[in-house]
């Protein structure tokens, strides 16, 4: 039951993040993506390593890792 309720609390900590991150940027009048994290994501599915790199940050940040966008591990994705 306890590993339960750990479990939901850390994926509502991570919902939290992303809407946090989405209605500051909203009040700043910076317009973003809604990324899906669940989804596994490769270099393919983004038109340049900018766009890449962006989904990347977002998804470390909300807890869902670098989708091993970052092969060399040098902070920039699909390079």
């Amino acid at each position: 039951m306890k590993k339960a309720q750990e479990k939901d609390k850390e994926e509502y900590d991570k919902r939290k993040v992303v809407k946090e991150s989405n209605e500051a940027e909203k009040a700043n009048g910076i317009s973003t993506p809604v990324y899906n994290f669940k989804e596994d994501q490769d270099c393919s599915d983004f038109s340049n390593s900018t766009e890449a790199t962006e989904f990347m940050k977002q998804s470390m940040k909300a807890g869902f890792g670098d989708h091993r966008l970052d092969r060399n591990k040098d902070g920039i994705a699909c390079n």
